[in-house]
């Protein structure tokens, strides 16, 4: 086999995961869409008692946690590699980068989207008609009467979208605790539907995007990352991510 046959043949693999998820994403979307309306009926705001942690879940879609996460994974890193030097430093950035950048082209993805799809939030009140999505995208590009009281779009959620980049991400840089941001980006999701700021299609597709978003930041952190420490003779042994079970990316 010739060498330009096989790199290609590897490049279309390096894609076949995200197109994969991508499609996973756009069925989960089309069925989701379907149990818009009865999910909005059915989900009532949160009470007092539950109020408190439904602000916190929510805070989970905003960048300032993953800022101090990524602040607080460049100094527990440099720690461990005390000794490492430059290279460790290198390694901690790189971290921190993936940390900080999954969520910020997330949540950017997410606002791209809610431009073109112009779909209308849920109404505030239960039992409203909830816009229909396949209705927006029919008629994407017209803005009339989507905005909000808050000024954007519904379609997608872009608090779901960060909350998935980052949850994907702190999952590749610390496997064991994947199910830990899964459940945090979830319940992220769930208070946003609860809050009838968004429909159940909405935060899905989010979800979606915050995976493609890491996908991407992790593919471009090790493309650059190698042929750096290629030219600086560091070995990748402070930038690797480990290689337990982490949430596939």
């Amino acid at each position: 086999m010739s060498p330009l046959i096989s790199s290609t043949g590897s490049r279309m693999r390096q894609w076949e995961r995200p197109v994969g998820v991508l499609a996973l994403t756009l069925a989960a979307t089309a069925l989701a869409a379907c149990f818009d309306q009865w999910v909005f009926d059915h989900c009532f705001s949160p009470d007092s008692a539950t109020r408190g942690l439904s602000y916190t879940l929510k805070s989970m879609g905003c960048l300032y946690p993953w800022v101090a996460a990524a602040v607080l994974l460049v100094v527990c890193d440099l720690k461990a590699h005390a000794a490492g030097g430059m290279a460790a430093w290198h390694g901690a950035i790189r971290k921190a980068l993936l940390v900080l950048l999954s969520p910020l082209v997330a949540g950017g993805l997410a606002e791209a989207v809610k431009v073109a799809v112009c779909r209308p939030r849920p109404p505030a009140c239960a039992f409203g008609q909830v816009p229909g999505l396949f209705d927006a995208l029919a008629q994407a590009g017209s803005s009339a009467g989507g905005l909000s009281a808050q000024g954007s779009y519904g379609f997608c959620s872009g608090h779901s979208a960060v909350a998935f980049g980052a949850a994907f991400a702190m999952s590749r840089l610390l496997p064991g605790t994947r199910w830990v941001w899964l459940a945090l980006a979830i319940g992220c999701a769930f208070t946003r539907v609860q809050s009838h700021a968004h429909c159940l299609s909405d935060v899905v597709f989010g979800a979606g995007m915050g995976w493609f978003a890491a996908w991407m930041v992790v593919a471009v952190i090790r493309r650059i990352s190698r042929r750096v420490d290629a030219r600086r003779g560091f070995g990748g042994m402070f930038w690797d991510f480990p290689s337990g079970r982490a949430l596939p990316l």
